[in-house]
């Protein structure tokens, strides 16, 4: 794993156990065991983090409700693609 996976992965652990506010850069650096100038050679600003974050979760989301749409054959079987695909 990459030093921005790390990063990204430690951010992700203390934001949903933290809160993004109460979540220090310095907090995610130690998680991820990288210097806290390493968060920022990686993302400008803890926002920056938290966006690719997002990014990188709807972009997930995204290929999984393509996947289920493309093999469907109607939108009753694309829902059920979809909902099976979050419960497995």
């Amino acid at each position: 794993m990459n030093k921005k996976e790390m990063i990204t992965n430690a951010a992700i652990r203390l934001f949903a156990q933290n809160s993004f506010g109460a979540t220090r850069t310095a907090d995610i650096a130690k998680e991820a065991a990288v210097a806290e100038g390493t968060i920022f050679r990686h993302f400008d600003t803890k926002r920056n983090l938290l966006t690719h974050i997002i990014d990188q979760t709807l972009e997930r989301y995204y290929s999984i409700i393509s996947a289920a749409i493309s093999q469907s054959g109607g939108a009753e079987q694309a829902v059920a693609n979809i909902i099976r695909s979050h419960v497995t």
